[in-house]
């Protein structure tokens, strides 16, 4: 890692500018993230974690739900928010002709839709596209909830998403979106790791400070406009004092994964590296420094492998630090899906 850090020093300027940041990377050899931070750094080999999918719910015609977000419990019951998209809606199934949702559970097993919980903007704002891929905050007695979204109209090859933020009184409702949104926006500049988009948004606190982890999707260009960077996705890090900002990037790769999931240990921060990666539970004890400790089993059955989840974490929730022992995830007939973690250890 301290290569790493050398490396960004020698090539990277580092602008901030109000609630939104940039990053400026001065790359005159044309540094490419994908051969910096190669697969396998500081590896360690380990025993497999398995995955166990337990029940599907849901599910149902015409309807795409995904990207569950990690789960909460508030006054005994058990909340999740997730992406729903219509088969009406241009786009469908993706992800950004989305909107917001949750749902509430007594059990962690059987879940009850509540309704839409946040919108899309209009077209003239730059949520207009659909808002997307959430994730839940509780902190000092209200409730904060990052979302994607990208300004309408929607062009996959070129579109590059933002990461914003609504806040409430209660997990319930109602969501007051920031007017300084968004509070995280790509970098600029060719090869920057988080260039193309950022989105999974994922919150750690330590004390006095909000971590706002993130997947980063690295940009190039092509005839002048922005390009997503092949399959080259990073988590990332930003932090700030509070929820609302202004968040500050730590503008160095933590480690490859297409998702943001991350939570507190007893003796460190743990992360899942799942998609466009090889598959790992990476460990940090600094919050940023992740080594890969031991893969990821996500083939559950033949046509169903563990993807977009979102897990219970006992450090959301005021609980004995530990690792996750349950989540949620998307399931093959469009609907979501509980899974077990099986640590073997």
């Amino acid at each position: 890692m301290k290569i790493l850090i050398q490396l960004y020093l020698l090539f990277n300027t580092t602008v901030l500018f109000s609630q939104k940041v940039a990053l400026i990377y001065n790359n005159p050899d044309n540094l490419n993230w994908s051969s910096v931070l190669q697969e396998g750094f500081l590896e360690q080999k380990g025993i497999p974690v398995e995955f166990k999918v337990t029940n599907l719910f849901l599910s149902s015609p015409g309807v795409m739900r995904r990207d569950p977000i990690d789960i909460i419990k508030v006054n005994g019951e058990y909340y999740m928010w997730y992406t729903k998209v219509s088969k009406d809606h241009k786009g469908y199934p993706e992800g950004w002709a989305g909107t917001i949702w949750y749902a509430k559970s007594k059990d962690g097993k059987h879940w009850q839709e509540q309704g839409q919980a946040l919108d899309k903007g209009s077209t003239d704002d730059w949520d207009g596209t659909g808002v997307y891929t959430p994730n839940i905050l509780h902190y000092k007695g209200k409730y904060y909830l990052a979302y994607t979204a990208m300004p309408y109209p929607f062009v996959r090859k070129h579109s590059q998403a933002q990461i914003g933020m609504a806040v409430a009184d209660s997990p319930d409702g109602p969501w007051l979106k920031y007017i300084t949104n968004p509070v995280l926006s790509p970098g600029v500049g060719l090869n920057s790791p988080d260039g193309f988009l950022v989105d999974d948004a994922a919150f750690l606190v330590e004390e006095q400070k909000v971590y706002l982890y993130y997947k980063g999707f690295a940009r190039h260009e092509k005839e002048g406009k922005p390009i997503r960077g092949g399959k080259n996705t990073f988590l990332m890090r930003a932090e700030a004092l509070t929820p609302d900002g202004p968040f500050v990037k730590h503008p160095v790769p933590l480690h490859r994964g297409h998702e943001a999931v991350v939570w507190l240990e007893k003796d460190g921060v743990g992360s899942f590296g799942t998609g466009w990666s090889k598959y790992k539970y990476y460990k940090s004890d600094e919050y940023f420094n992740f080594n890969g400790v031991r893969p990821l089993n996500l083939m559950v059955e033949p046509k169903f492998k563990i993807r977009a989840i979102g897990v219970y974490r006992p450090d959301l929730n005021g609980e004995q630090l530990s690792r996750p022992s349950w989540g949620i995830c998307m399931a093959p007939n469009k609907g979501l899906a509980r899974f077990e973690i099986i640590w073997n250890n």
